[in-house]
């Protein structure tokens, strides 16, 4: 995780780059949220 100074006006590159790592987090693989997500699937 990046830190940064809030009182900081962003750069382009931060931004970006803050941006990615948020994107690349909520795209990760989690399988046991995959699994439960499958149960409640087939056992409604």
């Amino acid at each position: 995780m990046t830190h940064y100074n809030a009182q900081a006006a962003m750069s382009d590159e931060l931004e970006r780059q803050l941006l990615n790592e948020a994107m690349a987090e909520q795209m990760r693989f989690r399988p046991l949220l995959a699994l439960k997500n499958l149960f409640r699937f087939f056992f409604k």
